[in-house]
């Protein structure tokens, strides 16, 4: 479930949708105490995907899109979409 923000955002960033399935099936999660959720890709993310895509695929897309992240609510709506960079720090 997208938000128009998120909609705007990945059309201005050329962040595809299918990125954005990818990080939300595979990427990693940090959870934030205001209600939001940051999914981002680790190493985990793309050796998952790896798996599914291939690992020709994966490193393609690891150059491209290997410092993207979602924010999304408790409700599961697609707040915003970004490219990261600063690091993600783990609670």
């Amino acid at each position: 479930m997208f938000s128009q923000h998120s909609i705007s955002r990945a059309h201005q960033r050329s962040i595809p949708t299918l990125i954005i399935d990818l990080l939300i099936k595979h990427g990693a999660i940090e959870y934030d105490h205001r209600g939001v959720a940051l999914y981002f890709f680790d190493k985990k993310a793309w050796k998952a995907i790896g798996y599914d895509a291939g690992h020709h695929v994966t490193s393609f897309m690891r150059k491209l899109y290997n410092d993207t992240c979602a924010i999304i609510s408790n409700d599961g709506t697609i707040i915003t979409v970004e490219h990261r960079y600063k690091r993600i720090k783990h609670n």
